[in-house]
């Protein structure tokens, strides 16, 4: 492989990891005992507003904690018992897209002008003739060039989760996970169900760090996240 072809390849490489991934905040409190036993209900009673968004978020929720070892069970039996809620911020304005737009033009003008003249004369049965002739050739090139400017409102669109989890017999905290993030767009027309799949990104997010007791930014690649059967937002 050549060189060039290396550099490239970095090139793809480096923008392929910094765009081709989800990213938010986690902050995370506690430490997680391993797997238990556990049931969930909602940080609060507004959420069953909307059942099925809900569910829809809490089964995204069990599997997660599935996968780490957690076994779903009923408020009776259970050794943990989690609340869990999720947000949607209002629509808010952040400042303006500048897009700027280029074009040039060139223009090539050929003028070519030739002109000859014949002289003949004759005295005493000899002639003698001349000829002159004159040509002249210009080009000329225009280069013109221009530029547009166009601004588009953006607007942010703040989203988050938290997942606290107590025991179940004494009500002690032993753990609790945040994450947020957000979404930045000039087209509203598909923010709702990109905010409905980023959440399910952020709820994944932060069960990956149950039990960390930090808070840092976590990435999930677009390719582990439909390993996991998230859809990208």
């Amino acid at each position: 492989m050549s060189r060039i072809w290396i550099v490239i390849a970095v090139m793809l490489a480096g923008i392929c990891f910094t765009e081709c991934r989800y990213t938010c905040v986690v902050t995370s409190y506690g430490t997680s005992p391993g797997a238990m036993t556990y049931y969930v209900e909602p940080i609060d009673s507004s959420l069953y507003a909307n059942y099925f968004q809900f569910q829809e978020y809490k089964q995204v929720l069990d599997t997660r904690l599935r996968e780490r070892g957690y076994v779903e069970s009923n408020a009776q039996n259970a050794k943990l018992y989690i609340q869990f809620g999720y947000y949607f911020g209002e629509k808010q304005f952040a400042g303006y897209k500048t897009s700027t737009y280029g074009s040039s033009s060139t223009y090539s003008n050929n003028n070519s002008n030739r002109a000859s003249v014949s002289v003949v004369s004759s005295q005493n049965n000899s002639g003698s003739s001349a000829t002159v002739s004159s040509s002249n050739s210009n080009t000329r090139t225009n280069t013109y060039s221009s530029s547009t400017t166009s601004e588009e409102a953006n607007f942010q669109y703040d989203y988050g989760c938290v997942i606290n989890a107590y025991n179940n017999k004494t009500s002690e905290p032993v753990w609790s996970v945040e994450a947020y993030s957000y979404i930045k767009t000039t087209d509203d027309k598909m923010v709702r169900e990109r905010l409905r799949e980023s959440m399910k990104w952020a709820i994944t997010a932060a069960c990956m760090k149950i039990g960390d007791n930090n808070t840092e930014e976590v990435g999930i690649s677009w390719k582990d996240g439909e390993r996991m059967g998230l859809r990208i937002p």
